[in-house]
């Protein structure tokens, strides 16, 4: 048993479509998040031993944060690209198809 992947343009502007949506869905979850985490303030207090913990917090997070919003701009421009591509798909199988009609039509072909 072989197994066939046929692309099309229109199944590449739907996964654009779907993974921007996925982005989008993503990036509005961790707006959510930040804001929970905002709400909550700085519960490790104001010592010695609090500053601490809070610069470890601080850094920490920060860190996350840059990974999940690079991994999201990357999302975006994945999505972005694949919506490219399909243009491209479509103007490249448009102009092969004009290509093919003019051959067929022409007297070259036309003869037995």
């Amino acid at each position: 048993m072989t197994a066939s992947t046929e692309v099309s343009p229109e199944g590449l502007w739907r996964s654009s479509d779907e993974l921007a949506e996925v982005g989008a869905r993503t990036d509005a979850l961790l707006d959510t998040f930040q804001q929970r985490l905002d709400s909550c303030g700085e519960p490790w207090g104001t010592d010695e031993l609090g500053a601490a913990i809070g610069g470890v917090y601080g850094a920490a997070h920060a860190m996350a944060m840059n990974c999940y919003n690079s991994n999201l701009d990357t999302m975006d421009g994945y999505a972005e690209r694949l919506g490219v591509v399909a243009f491209l798909f479509a103007e490249a199988d448009q102009d092969s198809r004009a290509q093919a009609r003019a051959l067929l039509d022409s007297q070259w072909f036309s003869q037995p």
